[in-house]
């Protein structure tokens, strides 16, 4: 039979058993198996993809000493994992190969191109001449030949700064053997804290929520920059053994390894960060997600670079960062809000959905409480973390309380509202409000309910209250006051906001209040 990878002359072997397959053995690729429905398609119709598969099997034999599987649903897979291998790197595989056929310094080592040529992943023999003879004898100076060019076989001798240069490659397979068993433990304890994060979030009500969303993503990134903190020690100290380096050769090498390792990772790590935003129902701020986390593992290469570069000690530049991070306010982001509100959860919901329509993200309470990282913060402590992090902050005055001045302090000219029960903003409302006044002033917005009648209390006055309702030219008003306060969105071609979030619904009606009121009198 033939080879369906190269073509040669080959031999079959028995297949295992309940299993469609055909187990070949090749001379030049090595022993492996092909599935019955891949040998019904055909293996790729193009040179350069059964090369690649050739050099699978070669290496999957000289490294684990079994026949591995091609099938119909891993073959796309194993060809885009092994395309682009750069020249360097060939000729490592190159050393790495003949280390392996004869591992005895100052031995003679025959090559054959008809049977080594899969090693570097390819089917060209032009360029496994020029790796062998132009790059790792000629300019590498890693092997030594008296073949002529272009001669099908020939000897080669590995030489002393070959043998170096095999010995860091070694060191290099042993750094990624550790690294992934580091890898697998921060990968559970990243899904435990996930399940953990999703479970609370069931509890309390906000499963589907753009702070469970934001939670999960935060975990993620913390997860990404331990890993890349991890790949850059152990590669420190295993492949050079040390924990500082100065050699500007050493430096570039493990900053190609750290931002090498980071795109091969990207993709599977962004498919999470999506499927997480998807899953918490927060798929439109996912892109604006997606930026700020990239931004940020850039800034961690970035940091652990420079600390390569400088020699300074990770703990330290962390300290003085946590330190200047506290000395001051952390910038807002533009498309967060926070909302103050009392017992009106109707008024509370449509001011959350309306806020969604104009593209912006309300902070929930449990989000600003996990953000204080304390297990039972003051109510102070979750306030300025919630104001820090929005950009603007809504306070509902809606009227969820009734009261009036007492009897012996009314004056014949106080207003009407002063001498009945009167509905008005809950106490913490009204608190939290003129928190926000103190610290934010310029980005706090006050919103009453058109058609509520309530309380106004006196600190305010001469401040422009938006009364909102249904209809759109008051949305409008507050969709204006938001971009003042420095929000970043755009309704251009968008409708939904203009009816998105019943807030009439929400409003309790005139005729209601004053006999609450008079009930409450009577008491």
């Amino acid at each position: 039979m033939k080879c369906p990878l190269c073509g040669r002359d080959s031999k079959s072997f028995p297949r295992r058993p309940e299993k469609d397959e055909t187990g070949v053995s090749c001379e030049r690729c090595g022993d492996f198996y092909i599935d019955g429905l891949l040998t019904a398609k055909g293996p790729p119709a193009d040179d350069d993809g059964r090369a690649i598969l050739s050099g699978y099997v070669k290496w999957a034999k000289i490294e684990e000493g079994v026949p591995v599987e091609i099938t119909a649903f891993n073959v796309d897979k194993i060809i885009e994992r092994h395309k682009g291998i750069s020249p360097n790197d060939k000729v490592d595989l190159i050393l790495l190969y003949y280390s392996k056929v004869n591992p005895k310094m100052g031995h003679k080592i025959l090559f054959d191109l008809a049977l080594d040529i899969p090693i570097i992943y390819s089917a060209d023999g032009n360029e496994f001449y020029f790796l062998l003879l132009d790059l790792a004898v000629n300019k590498f100076g890693y092997l030594t030949s008296n073949a002529p060019r272009f001669s099908r076989r020939g000897f080669i001798r590995i030489t002393e700064l070959g043998w170096e240069r095999i010995e860091r490659l070694k060191r290099v397979g042993l750094a990624n053997d550790k690294y992934k068993i580091l890898n697998e433990k921060i990968d559970k304890e990243t899904s435990l804290r996930i399940a953990t994060a999703k479970e609370k979030a069931v509890v309390s009500g906000s499963r589907y929520s753009s702070g469970l969303a934001r939670q999960i993503g935060d975990i993620i990134l913390e997860s990404v920059k331990s890993e890349l903190e991890q790949k850059l020690k152990t590669d420190k100290e295993i492949i050079f053994g040390v924990e500082f380096v100065s050699d500007p050769d050493v430096v570039n090498f493990l900053s190609q390894r750290i931002r090498g390792f980071w795109e091969g990772k990207k993709e599977s790590v962004l498919k999470l960060l999506k499927d997480n935003f998807k899953g918490c129902h927060g798929m439109s701020l996912f892109e604006s997600a997606k930026e700020e986390f990239l931004r940020e593992v850039e800034n961690e290469i970035m940091s652990l670079l420079i600390d390569l570069k400088t020699g300074e000690v990770r703990k330290d530049r962390v300290q003085r960062e946590e330190k200047k991070v506290s000395d001051e306010i952390k910038a807002p982001d533009p498309k967060r809000v926070y909302v103050v509100h009392g017992r009106n959860e109707k008024a509370k919901t449509a001011m959350f959905a309306f806020l969604r329509a104009v593209g912006l993200d309300p902070i929930e309470w449990d989000e600003a409480v996990m953000q204080t990282k304390k297990g039972a913060p003051y109510v102070g402590e979750i306030l300025d973390e919630a104001f820090d992090m929005a950009q603007a902050i809504v306070v509902m005055l809606t009227g969820d309380d009734v009261a009036c001045m007492r009897k012996e302090y009314i004056k014949g000219d106080e207003p009407w509202y002063e001498k009945i029960l009167t509905p008005q903003a809950r106490t913490n409302v009204i608190f939290e409000a003129g928190r926000a006044f103190g610290t934010h002033k310029d980005r706090t917005i006050l919103v009453e309910l058109e058609k509520e009648r309530t309380r106004p209390f006196s600190d305010i006055g001469g401040r422009h209250v938006v009364r909102i309702s249904n209809f759109a030219e008051k949305r409008k008003i507050l969709v204006d006051r938001l971009k003042t306060a420095g929000c970043e969105f755009s309704i251009d071609g968008r409708t939904e906001w203009m009816s998105t979030g019943d807030f009439d619904g929400a409003a309790l009606n005139v005729e209601s209040n004053q006999k609450g009121s008079s009930d409450n009198k009577k008491l």
